[in-house]
């Protein structure tokens, strides 16, 4: 998937497909089907949320809770895709009640009227309450701004030698999300990099808005933090971002390739080559798939079993089935039933 963004019109490209977002308002284009939905107020008299448009966000998921957040009940027929793509609605809709940002009536939760005024990915709501818990959420804001903006890691080929010398400094085999978070105080490599540097400022600039975000939607005061001395430090952040992408689990296919994983769809996918991860790990969480010659996990972290087992969407219910219904993971479904897993919570 293609996807493009102009930070002059707040304009998401993906495709044939574009939304334009601008003074609160939200127009959908699909060829020469488009739609107007004023989302600053509604027929009550009521504010709706607003959300600024980001660099990487879900497009279509972005797009389908903006549709359910304009009353838009029956996503599923309203022509703003074109082609029409029913796999694309529904895999929306489905990432959307995995974040419990819908319930299963389709109705926005609170916990998704909160999202929805996120400045980056929904996906990070549920990872920054998590993190609240844990006591990271500081960490969870860095890594978070970092990875919504052009990361601070790619470096330019004439500095790629002295780029991998940096990078084995900075490398958290546990997670691609610590190593950049790593990256964001190593001073040097942003000082020779001037795009770096332009990434960097940009992160920081958003990080202010998340700090304030969290303390206005979340109710925090104070924004919690780690040192580097916590004997958790690891722990914690991992599992603050094992809640937020819970639904982006891959586990190791054993059979394969010996980077090659499945997703919950059982798709076959791949750890980026300059990934900080070993392939030892039975299961990561990843930022999204990044389709080349084959598709990639970008950015993944370690996570442990038992951490995704705690959450209601690690039921035989919410997980995506076959066409017999069954789990789709072969791996899973033998875990289910030596576990004794019920089907739902």
């Amino acid at each position: 998937m293609l996807q493009s963004h102009d930070p002059r019109s707040s304009i998401i490209c993906s495709q044939d497909d574009c939304i334009l977002q601008d003074r609160g308002e939200v127009i959908f284009f699909a060829s020469q089907n488009w739609v107007r939905q004023d989302l600053g107020q509604q027929t009550d008299g009521s504010l709706r949320p607003k959300r600024r448009s980001t660099i990487n966000q879900d497009c279509f998921t972005t797009a389908i809770f903006a549709l359910k957040s304009a009353g838009i009940k029956s996503v599923g027929t309203f022509d703003f895709l074109n082609p029409r793509r029913e796999e694309v609605y529904l895999r929306g809709l489905e990432d959307l009640r995995a974040m419990n940002l819908i319930d299963e009536n389709g109705t926005i939760t609170p916990s998704g009227t909160a999202a929805f005024t996120l400045p980056i990915d929904l996906v990070w709501h549920n990872a920054f309450e998590e993190a609240i818990k844990l006591g990271c959420l500081s960490e969870l804001i860095d890594i978070a701004a970092l990875v919504s903006v052009k990361s601070i890691c790619l470096i330019p080929p004439e500095t790629l030698h002295a780029a991998d010398v940096l990078h084995e400094q900075f490398m958290d085999p546990l997670s691609d999300h610590l190593s950049e978070l790593n990256a964001l105080r190593v001073g040097n490599l942003v000082s020779r990099n001037i795009p770096v540097a332009a990434s960097l400022e940009e992160a920081l600039e958003l990080r202010q808005k998340l700090i304030q975000w969290c303390k206005e939607k979340l109710g925090v005061s104070e924004i919690s933090f780690l040192t580097p001395h916590d004997k958790d430090y690891h722990v914690k952040i991992r599992k603050a971002i094992a809640k937020g992408f819970v639904h982006h689990a891959g586990i190791k296919d054993v059979s394969c390739h010996q980077r090659q994983y499945l997703t919950l769809e059982n798709n076959p996918v791949f750890l980026f080559p300059r990934s900080a991860l070993g392939t030892d790990w039975q299961w990561v969480v990843y930022h999204r798939i990044e389709t080349f010659d084959y598709q990639y996990m970008d950015r993944c972290t370690v996570v442990e079993q038992d951490w995704l087992l705690e959450n209601d969407y690690f039921y035989p219910i919410n997980l995506p089935k076959d066409d017999n219904g069954k789990v789709r993971v072969e791996m899973l479904r033998i875990l289910f039933d030596r576990m004794d897993r019920p089907y739902q919570p």
